[in-house]
């Protein structure tokens, strides 16, 4: 890795959490300089600008969290399993978020609904990459005769990301995760209502 690739990779792990805080909005430039203890231009020597940065910074977060979910659904050999292997990881809540400040496809959608369509773009395109992802292990689980064949991937796939986000916005207001786990135990009904019966 060249100099300047992990210059930016510790551009977006010191920023990244900044910008999930504080919003697009509310993060200045002199927080991003305290974040890294780098210059202006040392930062804008690898950005463009500003929503260059929280935008790279955005597509990092959800990676992290992709990733992390990735890994624990590798663990297991169902697609029953590795969607109960997902969903667990949420019950460390508020732990679980690889990058301070909670879920940034939650966060950055409310602020950049109407403010910033190039971020509102990316949660859009997280969104959809979430989806597809339930979706997938869905679709193997019913190829492979783990899932029962009359189930709908992607209006599951819906119903998880709208219940989790739901659950993790009210945990977030109120300081408490009980929302989350109520969601959570319901979720890991309608996974097991999804098992083949054998």
């Amino acid at each position: 890795m060249k100099k300047s690739e992990k210059t930016r990779e510790f551009i977006l792990e010191k920023c990244a959490p900044v910008f999930n805080q504080k919003g697009y909005t509310g993060t200045s430039l002199s927080d991003l300089e305290n974040a890294t203890g780098l210059t202006k231009g040392c930062i804008y020597g690898l950005f463009r600008n500003k929503e260059e940065l929280a935008v790279a910074c955005f597509d990092y977060a959800r990676s992290l969290i992709h990733e992390r979910m990735d890994s624990e659904a590798k663990k297991k050999d169902n697609a029953i399993e590795k969607l109960r292997a997902i969903f667990d990881m949420y019950r460390t809540f508020p732990e679980f978020w690889p990058v301070k400040g909670g879920c940034p496809i939650l966060n950055t959608s409310i602020e950049a609904d109407d403010t910033n369509p190039e971020l509102q773009e990316r949660v859009v395109k997280a969104l959809e990459i979430w989806r597809r992802y339930f979706a997938s292990i869905i679709t193997r689980g019913i190829r492979n005769g783990e899932i029962q064949p009359n189930a709908n991937p992607h209006v599951i796939a819906t119903l998880f990301i709208a219940l989790l986000e739901g659950a993790t916005m009210m945990s977030k207001a109120y300081n408490d995760s009980s929302s989350l786990g109520i969601v959570l135990d319901k979720i890991d009904e309608m996974i097991e209502q999804l098992r083949v019966k054998k």
